[in-house]
């Protein structure tokens, strides 16, 4: 039946089981593992491994991973240095990539590694071949990445690979030059080192630059970046500059145009010269931001931020030094400087402001600090100040010029996750949470201090925290008790909280010695690298298990509130619905895509009333002994992936239910007058 399409057309009565094996007696369709086991970290691949592309061995062995970057489309490259290769330290280095969507641990993970490019390979670009160089451990190389994808996008297979933009060393001939992938997953040539800057006014020095991810405009791929140049005519006064790369389009004629320089005048109505140029940020739309010191010798007098979007040839002033900044009943503070500055892709800007002001009593300078959000336009917005009580009987919040409080990540949302004396918090303009504390319990353990929190535009928390596990004493006499640690990696949106990895976890038939990398994507998929107890490092793939809250109460797929870390499920989620007494859910209303999804697993029943949204799941659906998948009166509904039936598929009246991959199981079809279109054939049983 593999191939063909099965139409059951339900009658007035139940029908019996069309599915149920003959020849053996029921037993689970589905996959036969513990749902625990959901959120079992994923290996990608070890050191030790042989490196392949495509399956096909090229030649030596992984010896350590340096830089790792994980996008929204489940994309993750790698950098990394080799050992046992042909050519010793001539090919020793490389840049990998693999999709990370697929694979929980039960279905083994059969994406590919591919090879981007590595030292000593010739590469085309152009018309012209070029021999990589050595990629160093600080080499300069940026993975593309997009905003949360429609939730109605079918499959990650449908999904492009995005573009990488390289500061890449090559030796023939030598120095480095800039590329870029296109979305015809070629490689151009954007800049040669000492060549002369687009403006014929000096000539570029990339290996003092920095470089923005790239991004899509207008079905055009591109990216800016910063560099210095020398040969100029000001000298020292203008050998800095800002360029952006894009293909020509329409008018357009030069692909790579200047944004900023300095000797340049100022943005806005200053009329300042820009005598300093850093800090260069960049969005997926290609909007950027950048630091521009004026022509003055106080730095803490003479900055501003810059901003300009990708459909603008000018830039423009957005704040700075002297500016007046938001705070309540203490207007006369003033912006004295701006650190940890990030755009994000509604173009705002998030940063720490460090604020100054003469006492009104004594005339000495009085300081303050807090963080901040601007728009394009110059509204600025207080998040959090320094001295403003912090949750839960707190205390008041410290300095934010480092010395109580770590860096703060900013998002989509406008949130800022930072760690601020003894705690880390989360916060919007809305109020601010506190997401856990030093001396808290986790997992049964004291929480003993953390570092500093990462955060997705989903508004999912990335906590790295040490725990005390126990005492014992110590071999010297002399010495007293040790205290013994182990490092925790946690996620949460301050509701729910779910363990990444941990010291001591064992994975497969390793056990984890140390984390030393991480990092996470909108959807709350994270990628770590660890050190396992025998001095081995893996990159693995994590990623939460969605469940149902045993509090929510309106059954509504949609409602964020009604989910673990208050998100609808998303393509990386295995999605359990379970609870403590019998539930039923309605939805969802658009197409949605997950990695898999569970229903009726544990004692009580669940029902899924779907009838609008297509649910299409990468591993499968697995409709547990007390489920039941039900299509509503008069609905059409659509299950992309396989179908793993052992409890009651039900069409109500009217209703028409299309399976388009395979429908496996002991479970029953049944309901009145309803329709079962099968494009994926039927296995009986397992």
């Amino acid at each position: 039946m593999i191939g063909m399409v099965c139409v059951l057309a339900i009658g007035i009565a139940v029908v019996p089981d069309p599915l149920r094996s003959v020849s053996a007696p029921p037993a689970p369709s589905g996959p036969i593992i513990n749902l625990d086991d959901l959120t079992d970290p994923v290996e990608i691949v070890r050191v030790g491994d042989v490196v392949s592309s495509n399956f096909q061995p090229v030649g030596g062995r992984y010896d350590r991973f340096y830089q790792i970057q994980l996008n929204n489309n489940g994309q993750l490259a790698f950098h990394a240095r080799l050992t046992d290769t042909d050519e010793g330290e001539l090919d020793d280095t490389g840049l990998y990539e693999v999709s990370v969507n697929i694979g929980t641990g039960f279905v083994p993970l059969l994406a590919p590694v591919v090879q981007i490019f590595r030292e000593g390979d010739s590469i085309s670009i152009g018309d012209e071949d070029y021999t990589v160089a050595n990629l160093p451990i600080t080499w300069q190389w940026r993975l593309q990445d997009r905003p949360l994808l429609p939730p109605d996008l079918i499959g990650p297979a449908a999904l492009p690979r995005l573009g990488i933009a390289a500061l890449l060393n090559i030796s023939d001939p030598p120095g480095p030059n800039l590329v870029l992938r296109d979305d015809q997953d070629r490689w151009q040539l954007v800049a040669r080192n000492f060549e002369p800057a687009p403006t014929e006014d000096g000539d570029l020095i990339l290996s003092t630059g920095k470089i923005s991810a790239p991004y899509d405009r207008f079905q055009q791929r591109g990216f800016t970046f910063q560099t210095d140049l020398f040969n100029t005519p000001g000298g020292n006064t203008d050998d800095r500059a800002i360029y952006r790369f894009e293909p020509p389009t329409g008018g357009q004629v030069d692909s790579l145009r200047q944004v900023a320089r300095t000797g340049s005048l100022s943005g806005g109505n200053s009329g300042e010269l820009i005598a300093g140029i850093s800090g260069l940020q960049g969005n997926a739309s290609g909007s950027l931001v950048f630091y521009g010191e004026n022509d003055s010798d106080d730095p803490d007098t003479s900055w501003s931020i810059y901003f300009q979007d990708s459909a603008s040839e000018t830039f423009r002033r957005v704040f700075g030094a002297e500016d007046f900044a938001p705070s309540e009943g203490l207007e006369a503070f003033r912006f004295q400087r701006a650190f940890e500055l990030t755009l994000n892709n509604n173009d705002h800007m998030g940063f720490r402001g460090l604020l100054i002001r003469d006492d009104p009593a004594t005339g000495f300078p009085e300081l303050s600090s807090g963080l901040y959000v601007a728009t394009p336009f110059g509204a600025i917005t207080e998040v959090v100040a320094e001295g403003q009580p912090r949750p839960n009987d707190g205390g008041p919040f410290p300095s934010f010029r480092g010395g109580g409080a770590g860096p703060a990540a900013f998002n989509q949302l406008n949130q800022f996750a930072f760690r601020a004396s003894d705690g880390v918090f989360l916060a919007s303009a809305d109020g601010t949470v506190e997401l856990a504390r030093e001396g808290n319990l986790y997992e049964g353990n004291v929480i003993d201090r953390f570092f500093n929190p990462m955060i997705n535009d989903q508004g999912l928390v990335l906590i790295r925290a040490i725990l005390n596990v126990g005492t014992i004493p110590d071999p010297d006499p002399d010495g007293g008790i040790i205290t013994l640690q182990e490092e925790v990696l946690i996620l949460t949106d301050g509701v729910d909280y779910a363990t990444v990895a941990r010291q001591g976890q064992e994975i497969g038939s390793q056990v984890v010695d140390d984390i030393l990398g991480y990092e996470m994507n909108d959807h709350g998929a994270v990628v770590l690298v660890v050190r396992f107890e025998n001095v081995v490092d893996a990159i693995l793939r994590w990623r939460p298990r969605w469940g149902w809250r045993s509090a929510a109460g309106d059954g509504v797929w949609d409602n964020p509130a009604n989910w673990t870390f208050s998100l609808p499920p998303n393509l990386d989620s295995n999605v359990v619905i379970e609870a403590p007494t019998d539930i039923r859910v309605a939805g969802p209303e658009a197409n949605t895509q997950v990695n898999s999804l569970w229903l009726g697993q544990s004692l009580s029943a669940v029902t899924a009333v779907v009838g609008e949204g297509a649910i299409t799941t990468t591993e499968g659906l697995m409709i547990g002994p007390n489920g039941v998948l039900e299509v509503a009166e008069n609905k059409r509904a659509t299950l992309g992936g396989p179908v793993f039936n052992d409890g009651v598929i039900q069409v109500d009246d009217g209703g028409q239910l299309v399976i388009a991959g395979l429908l496996a199981g002991n479970g029953r079809v049944s309901g009145v007058n309803g329709t079962v279109v099968i494009e994926g054939g039927i296995a009986p049983g397992r």
